[in-house]
């Protein structure tokens, strides 16, 4: 937590940041990037040599807990190596020089690549596909040192005096509390309204402004004129509150046009895309017509080696599909009327897949659509949807306002608590600002409680199935809305986390440990005694596809462990004491028998509990 939580965390990616890795034990090279998702832990084990990179979403811990345990172990990375967006190195690990690891791929535990080869796939398999085209080009010390120094320069002289600034007007309100709530109550309202008008119109202009002068094509050195060019505008038009208020509604559409997506001819269904799509660069990403996306897709819009990068125009076909999780690159061989499943591995290579399913990694096809899903939709005619659409929208707008008024109080809250303790900072000093965090946190997290329970109408979900113009969608489609709380990314790795989820109605039992598990829908999840979730894992108890929405219990037994960035979705049952591993996907409906390991994208059986990991499950249920 203290290592996660330095501010130097914010400059992810840059200089600045590998000298801090470094500083923490890290055995980086010369012109080294890591962008990885978490900061590494166990950074006395981790080297990386010169002009290597990890590339976003990359995870690279040092680490793994399995049965109670925390296991440590190496990860060597050698010279001029690329591991790519998505991809998870497990403990062991190893890549030697001029190696490359695909976009959604995965390294397990014992695994190396042997020098100059390229690896792809969960777990990783030789392929001929090349995931970095960018040439290595010499980067002087000087230009690192300069972007350093006024990434320091924005952060110490533009963004800290804000607080000193605003405590300073604070100290020339007056002391009456009916005044000052009144100025409290003014002052949210601004925000609020002023965060997302003034959102949404510096994510549709900076992105046009910015890139008349970034080309795509061409190759740009980091951390020059062109590098901040194109990271200002990548995090201004990437802000997950504005993803979450538009999406699952006919408005994310509008909103993904003004900030530059090209969507051609959109089939509107009212949940063309969901809350949480992102982008490198807007104005170069584009759909097909009459494509719809689940939720999770990240489109890559930047060709990025440890010292260059080149930005292209990433297109999605037309008529396609898209599950959750999906990394889409500008290279990719997906064209019209595809199905991309959950955590699919899109291939760069090879022929041009159309009119097919894909899914697992390395991918495989299946069929475009099953009969089943093709059954469901069909009871709903071409009239009937064009009636329910419009009840849709309202109740969709009704749920984006109740989104916002949970917003504003919150916030309200939170500047009512600090007014007080900014009033009172002369007489207490920093025991006023401590009172004050502690308040803060006392009223957040039940505020967050309240809502997921309010959202819910105060039941348990059920096992569904509906298609998007039903109503019990829509609700759904609120709880997932005002469920998305940052409450869940608190007290990882510590006991005050199963408090919290059982508040949040999962089923835990006893002496869970979890290390930053995503759970969507928890009322649907059954978890038992010491189970184990490794940072990045995702337990999802629903799917849609094809507008076609699903969702069931997923039971997790007694003393299981669901690996970092291991995918669990819905119907799935976990047997006592099984594991799924680093990065598989275990598929809708799968039952997986007591002590074994499940490895892959599908996930398959690949073997038995390992007998320090059995002694280990019997020590914890002895304890």
């Amino acid at each position: 937590t203290l290592v996660r939580s330095a501010p130097v965390v914010l400059f992810r990616g840059s200089p600045l940041y590998s000298f801090y890795l470094r500083l923490l034990g890290a055995r980086l090279g010369n012109r080294t990037v890591v962008e990885c998702r978490a900061v590494p832990v166990c950074t006395d084990l981790i080297a990386i040599g010169d002009n290597s990179i990890l590339r976003k979403d990359s995870t690279i811990l040092g680490f793994r807990a399995q049965a109670g345990y925390i296991h440590t172990g190496p990860v060597n990375i050698g010279n001029n190596a690329f591991v790519g967006v998505g991809s998870t190195l497990d403990i062991d690990t190893r890549m030697g020089d001029g190696t490359q690891l695909g976009h959604a791929s995965s390294l397990h535990r014992g695994q190396t690549i042997p020098a100059g080869e390229h690896w792809h796939g969960s777990p990783a398999i030789p392929t001929e596909a090349d995931y970095c085209n960018v040439p290595n080009v010499p980067l002087s010390r000087v230009r690192r040192v300069i972007y350093e120094a006024i990434q320091l320069f924005i952060l110490f002289a533009i963004v800290t005096p804000f607080p000193l600034l605003f405590h300073s007007y604070w100290e020339n309100v007056g002391d009456d509390y009916d005044e000052t709530i009144g100025v409290v109550a003014i002052g949210t309202t601004v925000t609020v309204a002023g965060f997302i008008i003034g959102g949404v119109l510096l994510a549709a202009i900076v992105p046009r402004l910015f890139n008349l002068l970034l080309k795509p094509g061409r190759n740009y050195s980091l951390y020059g004129f062109h590098y901040w060019l194109q990271t200002m505008l990548e995090l201004v038009s990437n802000v997950r509150l504005l993803n979450v208020l538009f999406g699952d509604s006919s408005a994310v559409v509008y909103y993904l046009r003004a900030i530059g997506w090209k969507l051609n001819k959109v089939d509107q269904t009212g949940s063309n895309f969901g809350t949480n799509q992102r982008h490198e660069n807007p104005q170069l990403s584009e759909i097909g017509s009459h494509t719809m996306v689940s939720d999770g897709l990240f489109m890559v819009n930047m060709q990025k080696s440890a010292n260059s990068f080149r930005l292209e125009h990433t297109r999605v076909g037309e008529r396609n599909f898209f599950g959750n999780n999906i990394i889409y690159s500008p290279d990719s061989r997906v064209g019209d009327n595809c199905l991309l499943g959950t955590k699919v591995h899109v291939p760069v290579d090879g022929p041009m897949r159309e009119n097919v399913g894909l899914l697992g990694s390395p991918p495989f096809e299946i069929p475009r659509m099953v009969n089943r899903d093709k059954e469901l939709l069909g009871l709903i005619s071409d009239k009937e949807r064009s009636r329910r659409l419009p009840l849709k929208n309202l109740h969709n707008l009704v749920t984006a306002l109740m989104f916002v008024a949970a917003q504003w109080l919150i916030l309200f809250l939170t500047l009512a608590i600090w007014d007080r303790a900014l009033n009172y900072y002369t007489e207490w000093g920093q025991t006023a600002l401590f009172v004050a965090v502690m308040l803060t946190t006392a009223i957040g997290i039940p505020f967050y409680i309240f809502l997921e329970r309010a959202s819910l109408g105060f039941r348990r979900l059920k096992p569904r199935m509906a298609t998007i113009y039903d109503p019990v969608f829509w609700r759904h489609e609120r709880h997932w809305k005002l469920s998305d709380s940052p409450i869940m990314g608190l007290f990882t790795g510590t006991p005050f986390r199963p408090l919290i989820l059982r508040m949040l109605g999962v089923k835990v039992g006893l002496r869970l440990y979890d290390g930053g598990c995503i759970i969507t829908e928890r009322s649907l999840v059954e978890i038992g005694d010491d189970v184990t979730l490794n940072e990045g894992c995702v337990i999802q108890p629903h799917s849609l596809e094809e507008g076609a929405f699903k969702s069931d219990y997923i039971r997790i037994g007694n003393g299981c462990t669901l690996a970092p960035s291991a995918f669990v979705h819905y119907a799935v049952t976990m047997g006592e004491g099984s594991v799924a591993d680093v990065d598989c996907f275990v598929m809708k409906g799968e039952v997986l028998e007591p002590n074994t390991v499940w490895r892959g994208n599908p996930a398959k059986l690949y073997g038995v509990v390992t007998p320090i990991d059995a002694r280990a499950m019997e020590a914890g249920h002895a304890a």
